[in-house]
């Protein structure tokens, strides 16, 4: 190696960046505001490089392009089932189309399952401000009013009806003011609608709690029966039902109501893992026992308020020839009531259900209604198993109306005279 080339340093790669050592010197470059450069660390330059990712492979290009095209037929796909599904509702169910699936009416409420859209309207059904299916109530109570709070499940709320003025609830209403009127009484009832679908005793209990008793009412009438069969024979029983309610609040069962889609899939799921339950032809004691317990502790609340309570055994259209003539009617029946067979496990049931409600009276001493055995079982005053038609809600609140005029205390009863009390 020649002697130049021993005695000529090196040049380092910074050094060749800025000419290398035999260079002229450049002069370094200032900031507008007179600070020269720092020039960058190694650290620096290193996290530059690593920084300048490599270019995909032509495989892993088609693979992404293939993932977005499938991604994208999946959102139409989805979309399209789902704008198919909520037509497919509004003309079959009646379902508006932006309106979430089961919650036409209801909004979701943390101690009561669900409660009715305050102030809304839809198909004949109009809800009150406060909550109930019916005309606005007047609080604080005007001078002259008795009012009369029906709790219980559909068959009070009367999903069949026409509109509110058909429920057997407002016909109640009529009857017992015609018959203050043809008796010169000029007292005032007023019978108000506090069924909601789906309603157990458990959830008639706390409905009175929170939303009956700041209604001021004068009488309280409990009808339900059929939704407390539900967590009778359910796997785990607990006496507050919590065991089979705690499957209305999962949060696929929430998702479920916004999304057309995931309804189905989960009504499809849910009636097969149904179908996998043991059917029993009779009831369960611990079930009947809690329903009695909450009847009577609504009993006891009322009468600590100054309430008068009044039980009513529970009407069904159930028989055996029913049953065999209209398979078609009780098909619903059987995909509701998934854990009792059909007819015998809902005539036990009924039978049992209604017993309890006989054996409170007498322990309580309290009015009831017989409902049961005066509403003809058939086509014509039912619609299915347990909800009236429209001649069917006459007939009940005619049953209702003869005997409350006979069983309660108001002002003005037997004399004609207002302000009068019958003890």
């Amino acid at each position: 190696m020649p002697a130049a080339d021993l005695e000529r340093p090196r040049t380092t790669e910074s050094e060749a960046s800025l000419g290398g050592p035999d260079s002229e010197p450049v002069p370094p470059q200032t900031r507008p505001d007179g600070v020269p450069p720092q020039r960058p660390t190694e650290r620096q330059r290193s996290g530059a490089r690593s920084a300048r990712a490599p270019r995909p492979s032509p495989r892993a290009a088609l693979f992404f392009q293939r993932l977005g095209v499938a991604v994208f037929g999946l959102c139409v796909f989805f979309g399209c089932s789902e704008c198919t599904l909520r037509v497919v509702d509004r003309i079959v169910e009646g379902v508006p189309f932006a309106a979430n699936k089961g919650e036409i009416f209801y909004t979701l409420h943390p101690y009561l399952f669900r409660v009715p859209k305050a102030g809304f309207a839809y198909d004949g059904v109009e809800i009150n401000r406060q909550g109930f299916r019916g005309p606005e109530i007047a609080t604080p109570k005007p001078p002259g009013t008795f009012r009369v709070l029906v709790l219980g499940g559909s068959a009070v709320w009367d999903p069949y009806v026409g509109n509110n003025d058909q429920t057997w609830t407002a016909k109640l209403q009529r009857q017992l003011n015609q018959a203050m009127e043809e008796r010169g009484n000029q007292l005032r009832f007023e019978v108000i609608n506090g069924g909601v679908p789906g309603y157990t005793s458990a959830e008639m209990l706390m409905n009175l709690v929170w939303r009956g008793l700041p209604l001021e009412p004068d009488a309280v009438l409990l009808y339900e029966g059929y939704n407390d069969f539900k967590p009778n024979r359910w796997p785990g029983f607990l006496p507050d039902y919590s065991h089979w309610r705690v499957k209305d609040h999962s949060q696929l069962r929430q998702l479920s109501r916004q999304v057309r889609v995931v309804w189905y899939a989960y009504e499809l799921l849910s009636r097969f893992s149904y179908s996998r339950l043991d059917r029993y032809d009779t009831v369960d004691q611990p079930g009947i026992d809690a329903y009695e317990r909450n009847l009577g502790r609504i009993v006891t609340l009322a009468r600590a308020e100054g309430i008068q309570p009044v039980l009513a055994t529970y009407a069904m259209s159930v028989t055996p020839e029913q049953v065999a003539k209209n398979a078609p009617q009780y098909a619903r029946l059987r995909r509701t009531l998934v854990t009792l067979t059909v007819p015998e496990g809902v005539l036990d049931a009924h039978l049992r259900y209604n017993e309890a409600v006989v054996h409170l009276r007498q322990q309580v001493d309290v009015p009831m209604v017989a409902v049961e055995g005066q509403i003809p079982k058939d086509n014509e005053h039912f619609v299915d198993h347990c909800h009236f038609s429209n001649q069917g809600t006459t007939v009940v609140a005619n049953v209702f109306a003869r005997d409350l005029l006979e069983k309660l205390s108001y002002p003005g009863k037997g004399t004609g005279v207002r302000g009068a009390i019958d003890p």
